[in-house]
């Protein structure tokens, strides 16, 4: 399976430079949580139709809420299936608690899941770098306490999925590692910063 030109520079051109709050680019984001998730993807027997729209959805997923994509676009280009899980990958974190925020990914389909931790994962990959940024407290007042969260629900798939078990198992080993490099580096930056 190649890795979809057609919808790369689709993402790109509807991206261009857009950077997120961390100031990296949206665009390579995508194209990360894409990556990944063809990496997990390429292991498992599901059907390669199944494989594609989950992988251009990750590619996809913040196309209708940073750019002026359309739904109708995303359906010409790819089909219905990566439409819907890219509208299952919006959700609102705004003025919301960490568990209100996580709770409807309890109900989305195992492919939006996969998703969306992939996408965290990647979003916690690059946090390290921008400490200095962000400040510690967002890190120990949001930004683990929200991955904590993950690991909760990264628990709750791998007990009930049907099809996606041995990923969810995979995700929650990187997860934990994740969390615990990020306090680890938190606690000796906190250290030496002062």
């Amino acid at each position: 399976m190649s890795f979809f030109p057609k919808e790369v520079a689709f993402a790109h051109k509807k991206l261009g430079n857009l950077v997120d709050g961390s100031k990296t680019s949206i665009f390579e984001h995508g194209l990360r949580v894409g990556c990944k998730l063809k990496l997990v993807l390429d292991k498992s027997s599901i059907s390669a139709q199944k494989k594609q729209a989950i992988i251009i959805a990750g590619l996809f997923h913040d196309l209708l809420e940073d750019t002026d994509a359309t739904e109708k676009e995303i359906v010409q280009l790819t089909n219905k299936d990566v439409l819907r899980l890219v509208k299952e990958m919006t959700i609102d974190f705004k003025d919301k608690t960490i568990k209100e925020a996580i709770a409807p990914l309890y109900f989305v389909s195992e492919e939006c899941s996969i998703i969306k931790l992939v996408d965290i994962l990647d979003n916690t990959s690059k946090s390290i770098f921008v400490v200095s940024a962000n400040g510690i407290g967002w890190y120990r007042d949001f930004y683990i306490p929200l991955l904590q969260e993950y690991s909760l629900l990264i628990g709750y798939w791998e007990k009930n999925s049907k099809v996606y078990k041995i990923f969810f198992t995979e995700l929650a080993n990187e997860v934990e590692v994740k969390i615990n490099e990020l306090q680890n580096f938190l606690q000796i930056y906190s250290k030496h910063s002062a």
